[in-house]
């Protein structure tokens, strides 16, 4: 059995616990046992727990530790890239083959975050995206698992920082100058 290192509580997982909610804690208990009590707000709704314990739930697409490592170098880098770049780059950090990055760049690829295109005889790689659209893509998705959207956007920016609400607020004031600019609403 594997711990995770929080408490938690199958109630605090939602609001209202229900039938359809049982998945998520089946998994969640398959995952990391019984749950103990947890004390004072630590859990919150649903989506408070995906964001919060985001190992509790894997979003389709989302990119694991290594995933992650290499496409923080290709999106910083901006530019076509091969897999003995980003090797070289990460063999700076750890011992890693290359093998290794050519199966993970090739997972990133599959899972839509890269393309890629035939030089020679190497893949040239590049982002599909940025990694804002990254983090909106997981956002999105998350939220659309919520049984209760409006109270999921309440969970999620009560656990922001000053700092993060600010870039919320200014986020939100951005979309609403674009929006009567463009006679949208």
């Amino acid at each position: 059995m594997r711990s995770c290192g929080f408490q938690w509580s199958l109630s605090q997982l939602s609001d209202d616990f229900s039938p359809a909610h049982e998945g998520l804690h089946a998994a969640v208990r398959r995952s990391y046992g019984t749950p103990r009590r947890a004390t004072g707000n630590e859990v919150g709704n649903s989506l408070g727990a995906l964001l919060r314990f985001p190992r509790l739930v894997r979003v389709k697409g989302q990119l694991g530790e290594l995933e992650d490592a290499v496409m923080t170098r290709v999106w910083r880098w901006n530019r076509p890239v091969t897999v003995r770049e980003v090797l070289e780059d990460l063999q700076r950090e750890r011992s890693i083959a290359y093998t290794t990055v050519m199966t993970v760049m090739d997972k990133v690829h599959q899972k839509g975050w890269l393309r890629r295109e035939l030089e020679g005889r190497a893949f040239r790689y590049s982002p599909v995206s940025t990694r804002a659209d990254y983090a909106a893509t997981l956002m999105r998705e998350a939220w659309a698992r919520s049984d209760s959207p409006q109270e999921a956007v309440v969970s999620f920016v009560a656990m922001m920082s000053p700092q993060q609400r600010e870039a919320f607020d200014s986020a939100l004031r951005t979309i609403e100058v674009r929006e009567s600019a463009s006679g949208e609403k």
